[in-house]
């Protein structure tokens, strides 16, 4: 990351402001991987940190290769779909739906593991029959769009959840009727990454300032606050978010456990002070 931090002076009420952060990967990350960037921020006394996950590179099928070995495809249909050089989107290559009849179909379809909320996308031509010999695209079987007629080169993106999702492109003909090439087309699809380096959880991050530190947070069941000036006095004080003060007490050598298996799952804040009236808060979230 060239630069790690960046100061505002005043932000007006329900403003907001745009920053931008540059990272460079290193030159040792060769594949598509997800990583994440954790974001502090700091407004007099309240704080907050939140992930973000970055996507470094992409999982791009283009067919450069001239075949279909790049992904486990699944192309098993009778008249399977063809790599073909006619007119691609870019580069050499691009993939075709097979020359099928009427009343049939052809399937290409590919499972990819998603780690991040994501998105997939392609680019997708269409020349056939209006309304009735289409292209279909499904995610997990469940159909996110159909195109037929005469469409150029056109992109689409549909978003994708984590997990494991199965994307299938369809060509179905209808039982009579032809127009056009009666064909489909698709080019340089872009796939969620399904790697991570270093995968974290916000379990692993230490909410602190440079006076207090609250871990872990989220808890299950113990909040542990260590404030790094033991020579003050310092007291607690939890509150929900309506404002009730629910617990409190002292810490020791500057030093207290919350236990917090008796309150409901939620957000929390936590309000430490100590004799001369300064006041570090933070909010906590109970799991």
């Amino acid at each position: 990351m060239h630069s790690d931090s960046i100061h505002f002076d005043n932000i007006e009420t329900n403003g907001s402001v745009t920053v931008s952060f540059q990272v460079t990967a290193s030159d040792s990350v060769d594949e598509p991987i997800t990583t994440f960037l954790k974001a502090a921020y700091w407004v007099n006394f309240y704080h907050d940190i939140t992930v973000f996950p970055i996507k470094i590179g992409d999982i791009v099928e283009d067919w450069a290769t001239g075949d279909f070995t790049n992904l486990n495809w699944q192309n098993t249909s009778s008249i399977p779909w063809q790599i073909t050089t006619q007119a691609p989107y870019s580069g050499a290559y691009c993939v075709k739906s097979g020359q099928i009849g009427h009343s049939a179909s052809t399937v290409l379809k590919v499972s990819i593991e998603s780690t991040v909320n994501d998105s997939i996308s392609f680019y997708y031509k269409v020349s056939s029959e209006k309304d009735y010999d289409k292209l279909s695209f499904r995610i997990d079987g469940s159909s996110k769009g159909a195109w037929s007629g005469n469409i150029p080169w056109t992109y689409i993106s549909f978003p994708v959840g984590p997990g494991t999702h199965t994307y299938t492109w369809t060509y179905t003909k209808d039982s009579y009727g032809t127009s056009g090439s009666d064909c489909a087309y698709l080019d340089e699809i872009s796939f969620p990454c399904g790697d991570i380096q270093h995968p974290v959880s916000i379990d692993d991050y230490v909410q602190h300032t440079n006076i207090m530190q609250v871990w872990p947070n989220p808890a299950a069941d113990v909040f542990h606050i260590q404030m790094n000036d033991e020579g003050q006095e310092y007291t607690y004080q939890l509150y929900n978010l309506a404002g009730q003060l629910l617990r409190g007490g002292r810490l020791e050598a500057g030093f207290a456990d919350i236990d917090v298996r008796g309150y409901a799952s939620g957000t929390y804040i936590l309000k430490v002070e100590n004799r001369g009236h300064e006041v570090q808060t933070a909010k906590v979230v109970k799991r």
